[in-house]
């Protein structure tokens, strides 16, 4: 009998030897005694009877699709469900919020349609300290990729290509499905294959760069992961992110539901809204108006960034972590085409590059940090400077001239630890431009009437920034130095900040020498009015909190009619501004954008850009962001509503009309 014919239909299948298998190697993965323990793929329940006599006291419920396997296990586990535990409503089985310190996943994973569902749905029915016991097949296995390298993918009753699998997994993909849906991860072994077990030992003292040769296969790698490349399975124990759990403590079984569909709603696409793919560019030429997006270079690892937040921290780390605060409420926000990139591998740069251009941008503004002298996540712009004879797309840079401290929700809200401080030395205003030289000095670099563009957020009024005398100062010496090193002249913008007063009157440009303010929503106070608040319509899921809520449409509508000081550069949102990833339960959160209304917002600032340039005949407007991903503000393509912002930026740019 064909192997689909016998072992595809699941439910119906005989309990089988594999269905008796104790799983002790995971049960031994829990770090101390579990009381409520609950088991995806239970079988006939000899994992949980194994789990019970190592923990007595434990109760221990099982979660079983084969039916004859799951009345097997009726005489091992206190409760048994029979059928998927994607499909339960666990309030109605009886399970509390809160009350499960303990779940196994032994090789189950890879047979849900939807395992990160699965995962987050996990998660208000877990205790703080809950541990997760898990195993999974490892696809990037020497063996396998032989296989497929000599065409065949014979399909079987078990193992790697068991026929009910219907996801794949490597080591690093692991981790990022935890690490996206929740959960930081301990690894516990691996499995190697018994195939390999002879190759493994034949190759083991290999250390550094080499070529392994498997049957008609070759693979460039390193001595160091030919355990990975030998492994059948990987074993681990993970657990819930601490600020995931204390934001989900309180979760009543009320709204437990609303919770779990807004993890679910966050990852599929919205029908009202999604778009697929990003059209074609257009081949007409775009707008006069140049369209600049906000890009934050923070994707890739660094020691500081190590030192401070942990090893490997990326703005990865902060986005993972969100968690809805209210029913409704977009978060966390998954990536789309681009996925959880990494900065430092080249082919993310070069498709960022080509959908700003398919969508109509002019270039990037790179956020740039430098704290007298010394600069901090500098390599992606050295990088796109490199290459730019390929990316062929302008750019320019915003100095990010405020202090650094550690508010964000991951080491406990210490306000007062200062990380980077900006020390103004009597000699920096020389050394800044030095520094930059080579960066305006590129034959990519944005020029405005001839004169490379430098914006500078927030000049005045932050931690870190000089006042308005001293402010104008340095940027006095900023473009005699410039002159003096044959840069030419600067055309400088700083953050418009209306609200700030000099002498009884409000700030103008002309205050602290530069030559145009520009705005950065939503840290524009002239709009930003606390009693536009509605966060009392909301049932919080933790209702002790500081969270402000905030309309997008009512900001957005204040933005467009606001009274602005000219000259002013234009500053859109893309997407609801929402900074919980980084403030937990202190965020502020400006909810309910759709394309439509930051489309609307896009056509308004480039409108009155057009009626109002920055210099000359030359009008730009700019975008918050491209890549802001833990503050709820992107272009980049995500799983909800895809490439529906740059289909927007698109249309604006090349003069269409609405969708």
């Amino acid at each position: 009998m064909h192997v689909w014919k016998k072992y595809l239909s699941v439910a119906d299948n005989a309990a089988s030897p594999y269905h008796r298998l104790s799983r002790q190697e995971l049960i031994n993965l829990f770090s101390s005694p579990r009381k409520m323990v609950i088991e995806i793929g239970s079988s006939g329940g000899y994992a949980g009877k194994y789990c019970k006599e190592k923990f007595p006291g434990v109760t221990y419920w099982g979660f079983e699709l084969n039916q004859a396997a799951a009345k097997e296990s009726l005489q091992n586990l206190d409760k048994v469900v029979c059928g998927k535990f994607e499909e339960q409503n666990l309030e109605v089985l009886g399970l509390k919020p809160n009350s499960v310190d303990g779940v196994v996943l032994g090789d189950v994973l890879e047979h849900m349609y939807d395992p990160w569902r699965a995962l987050t749905a996990l998660l208000p029915w877990l205790t703080p300290d809950a541990e997760l016991v898990i195993s999974l097949p490892n696809v990037r296995n020497l063996w396998l990729m032989n296989e497929i390298a000599e065409g065949r993918f014979p399909y079987d009753q078990h193992g790697l290509l068991d026929i009910t699998h219907i996801r794949f997994f490597t080591l690093r993909e692991i981790h990022g499905m935890l690490d996206s849906t929740g959960y930081s991860i301990t690894p516990g072994g691996v499995a190697l294959d018994e195939r390999l077990v002879d190759y493994f030992n034949q190759h083991k003292h290999l250390r550094g760069p080499c070529v392994l040769q498997y049957g008609s296969f070759a693979l460039r790698t390193t001595g160091e992961e030919l355990t990975e490349l030998c492994a059948k399975q990987f074993i681990f124990r993970a657990q819930p992110k601490r600020g995931i759990k204390h934001a989900l403590a309180p979760v009543s079984v009320a709204n437990a539901h609303d919770l779990i569909q807004d993890y679910d709603d966050a990852f599929r696409p919205d029908p009202a809204h999604y778009v697929a793919t990003l059209p074609p560019r257009p081949e007409r030429n775009p707008i006069a108006t140049k369209l600049f997006a906000f890009y934050l270079p923070q994707f890739h690892p660094t020691p500081q960034n190590s030192e401070w937040w942990g090893a490997g921290f990326t703005e990865w780390t902060n986005v993972t972590r969100a968690r809805p605060a209210f029913a409704g409420h977009y978060q966390p926000r998954h990536p789309g085409e681009l996925g959880y990139y990494d900065l430092r591998v080249p082919e993310v740069m070069a498709r960022q590059v080509e959908l700003a251009r398919q969508a109509g941008l002019s270039g990037f503004v790179f956020y740039y940090y430098w704290f007298s002298g010394e600069r901090m996540l500098e390599k992606p712009l050295h990088d796109y400077m490199a290459r730019y004879a390929e990316l062929q797309l302008p750019f320019f840079v915003m100095w990010c001239n405020e202090n650094w401290r550690k508010t964000w929700v991951d080491k406990d809200q210490h306000e007062h630890d200062l990380l980077m401080e900006h020390k103004h030395r009597p000699d920096d205003p020389e050394k800044f431009i030095e520094d930059l030289a080579p960066v305006f000095a590129h034959e990519g670099y944005f020029r405005m009437d001839g004169k490379p563009v430098l914006l500078v957020y927030p000049l005045v009024g932050n931690e870190g920034t000089l006042d308005v005398a001293g402010a104008k100062e340095m940027v006095r010496r900023w473009r005699e130095h410039a002159r003096k090193l044959g840069l030419g002249d600067l055309l400088i913008g700083g953050l418009e900040r209306a609200s700030f007063t000099v002498e009884g009157r409000h700030l103008t440009a002309a205050d602290v020498g530069v030559d145009f303010f520009f705005e950065f929503p939503p840290n524009n106070s002239y709009i930003f009015n606390p009693s536009n608040s509605f966060s009392s319509a909301h049932a919080f899921f933790e209702p002790d909190n500081d969270i402000g809520v905030f309309r997008y449409q009512t900001f957005a509508d204040a933005a467009m009619v606001a009274p602005t000081a000219k000259p002013t550069v234009k500053t859109v949102m893309a997407g609801s501004w929402d900074n919980t990833a980084r403030k937990g339960n202190r965020a502020h959160i400006f909810h309910g954008c759709t394309p439509e209304s930051y489309e609307t917002w896009l056509r308004n600032a480039v409108a009155y850009a057009a009626d109002n340039p920055a210099v000359g005949a030359e009008s730009m407007v700019f975008i918050n962001a491209w890549n802001e991903w833990a503050e709820g503000v992107y272009l980049e393509p995500d799983r909800k509503y895809g490439y529906a912002l740059l289909a927007a930026t698109q249309r604006v740019a090349f003069g269409s009309s609405g969708a």
